[in-house]
This record gives C-alpha cells, structure tokens and sequence, in this order.
C-alpha cells in the first residue's frame, strides 16, 4: 500500500543514478551513497528505505553510471568507471568487480543507462542525456532525464502519450505542490517526446551489444 505520508527523512528527488531490477524481485533506485528500494504493487517506496547502498548491496561502490538485469539469469550489472559488478539478488558474486574493457568488448567507460529490450532481448547501453533506463516488470521501457521519465512502447517504438511524468510523484510517492508547476509537461511536449524518442533510437542503435 502507499503510504499516507512520505517520512521527512525521504529525500524527494526524482535524480536517480540508476535504476534496476534484481532476481528477488526487488526495484532498486540508487543515488550517491543510498539505495531506494521501490514499491511494486503501489507507488512508494518499501519500509525502510532509503538506506546506504553498503547495508543492503555489500561490496557494491557508491556513485554508481548504469545497471542492467538479465532476467533469464537471474543476474544484476552495475558500473562505474572501468569497473563492473555482478550481482545474484543482492549478493555480490565471486571475482568482481572486473573491468568492462576485458570482458564488453568495445563498450566505453563512464556509462550513463543501460537496459535489455523486450523486441529482441538484446542489451543496449546510453552515453548520453538519459540518467537510467530500464525495461520492468510489464513489458515497458522506462527512460529517466532529469526530474521526469518517459515510458516507451517497445512494440509500436514510440513514447506512451501523457509522458513525461514526474519521478518523484509517480515512483517515491511524494507531493509535489510547487514542483507539479515546474514538471508539468507543456503544450510542445508531444513535439519534445517524439524529438527524444528519435534522440533514444539512434543512441541505442550506435552503442548496441550483445553479451
């Protein structure tokens, strides 16, 4: 259930380093030293977040660029830097981290998202304005920039309508009162969606591989 009232100790930002799924079931947003752990059935977040990353992800750095989930098995990347970690849930598998260079051939340093799309169960990786992506639990493809995230039809390749929304009201729960002016979408926002879902395509094309 959501809860009635956002606690005071719950930073409402919507600017997330990355956001990702994990084999237990969990999705996890994460900013600098902290971790979110997001509701799935009801907009909020889970009792007892956010909390430091290191008290529920152990060995995983702070400051994280980009995650990704393969759900076939079971298993959670992160990165930073030149770096990578693979994660079984929440547990931190044996021999990482490792380098991106050694085992992504061709895959750049400093990522900013990364994410499996459902079309063809390939992982894309993003060096560009997108702070994180990530495909969820329906079949959807959620892209975040800033305070707003759009959801993306992996079918018809296209931006839902009445995106973007904001992050912080649809995905931590808190009121927006003075934000709401501010991230509510403008009469050119058909134009500015349609311009990013071309901006998405061609840097997901460009950066595609395959692991």
């Amino acid at each position: 259930m959501r809860p009635e009232e956002i606690p005071s100790d719950v930073p409402c930002t919507g600017q997330f380093d990355t956001i990702t799924r994990t084999s237990d079931g969990g999705t996890y947003a994460f900013k600098g030293n902290m971790v979110f752990k997001l509701d799935n059935n009801a907009i909020g977040l889970e009792s007892g977040f956010p909390t430091e990353i290191s008290s529920v992800f152990a060995g995983l750095p702070n400051d994280l660029d980009a995650s990704v989930f393969f759900e076939d098995v079971g298993k959670t990347y992160f990165f930073k830097g030149s770096e990578y970690y693979g994660f079984s849930g929440t547990t931190l598998d044996s021999g990482y981290p490792l380098s991106i260079s050694a085992k992504w051939n061709g895959l750049p340093n400093d990522l900013d998202a990364a994410f499996v799309w459902s079309g063809n169960g390939r992982v894309y990786f993003i060096k560009a304005s997108i702070e994180s992506a990530m495909q969820w639990s329906n079949s959807r493809t959620y892209f975040f920039s800033g305070e707003e995230y759009y959801r993306f039809n992996d079918r018809s390749f296209r931006v839902d309508t009445s995106y973007p929304r904001s992050t912080v009201q649809y995905w931590i729960g808190c009121e927006l009162k003075d934000l709401m002016q501010a991230t509510t979408p403008t009469s050119g926002s058909n134009t500015y969606m349609s311009s990013l879902a071309v901006i998405m395509l061609s840097s997901l094309i460009s950066l595609q591989l395959v692991k």
